[in-house]
């Protein structure tokens, strides 16, 4: 299947799930971000698509960000507790997951939010970012 086949069938479901994702690029940009992660972080779907990770999210420091660990280093975190305050200051309460993804030789970050946060990258490339799952721990 093309790229594009991939893009639009993650578009189509993303959507429908309730567990939250959050995808970046290999260079840390959003570029697919679900309602239900917008719901748990607090923040609008568009704030976050094109921006830069650590610009849409700066309360997150960058030696305690998993998305961070995932595209510099290529190394996977699973239900790792964070809290950070949101670009509008709102504090948040997640259990993160984030595992590198290599697709076509490119690193992919999968970045996942529940009352936990999945994210991850893998390959040999630079990584790209996805985060799945997502839910609060805090309102």
């Amino acid at each position: 299947m093309s790229e594009n086949i991939y893009k639009k069938i993650l578009e189509e479901l993303l959507p429908l799930l309730d567990e939250g994702v959050y995808i970046v690029d290999d260079q840390g940009i959003g570029i697919f971000y679900n309602d239900a992660m917008a719901n748990i972080e607090k923040v609008n779907v568009e704030d976050v698509i094109g921006k830069e990770y650590n610009k849409a999210f700066p309360g997150i420091k960058p030696e305690e960000s998993t998305m961070f660990r995932a595209l510099s280093k290529a190394e996977p975190t699973t239900y790792l507790q964070q809290s950070y305050r949101n670009m509008y200051g709102k504090e948040v309460s997640t259990q993160n997951s984030t595992v590198p993804v290599v697709a076509d030789g490119a690193r992919h970050n999968q970045h996942k939010r529940h009352a936990r946060h999945h994210h991850g990258t893998s390959g040999k490339e630079p990584p790209q970012g996805i985060q799945g799952k997502a839910s609060n721990s805090k309102d």
